[in-house]
């Protein structure tokens, strides 16, 4: 069996996102760097209730003397921060992008790329340990276990 795909859909669908897309400068396709910065806002506000929630179970299992591990990240993860919590790694990835507008041009790629990749880790580690916890939260006989 063969997938047959259309290019001219798919470019169709491609065009669709980028001219719907708020954040792309269309004389020259690229964001704004006040764009940028309300996009990684807007990303990091979506983190912070889940990173709570997360942080509130974490301390569950501890009172309940489950659940040890010494950090979220490992010290190879690009994260200053050591912890067996997420909001002190909520509070390294808002500095960071704070300091986003203040590196200078030479200094900005290894910064965003450094930045997008901590962002990456918290979005894939808080996404998996939320789906546990709604597992959890839907047995609730099986919080702490």
């Amino acid at each position: 069996m063969s997938l047959n795909i259309n290019k001219n859909v798919i470019s169709n669908c491609h065009q669709d996102a980028y001219n719907n897309d708020p954040f792309i400068d269309k004389n020259t396709g690229a964001m704004t760097n006040q764009e940028l910065h309300e996009q990684l806002t807007a990303q990091l506000k979506g983190f912070y209730h889940p990173a709570i929630e997360a942080d509130e179970f974490l301390t569950l299992l501890s009172k309940r003397k489950m659940g040890k591990f010494s950090a979220i990240f490992a010290e190879d993860s690009g994260f200053k921060a050591n912890s067996n919590r997420f909001l002190p790694y909520m509070e390294e990835l808002v500095e960071d992008q704070q300091a986003l507008p203040k590196t200078d041009e030479e200094g900005f790629d290894v910064a965003i790329a450094a930045f997008l990749g901590k962002l990456q880790q918290m979005h894939t580690v808080l996404s998996q340990f939320s789906e546990q916890l709604k597992e959890k939260k839907s047995t609730p006989s099986n919080i702490g276990e």
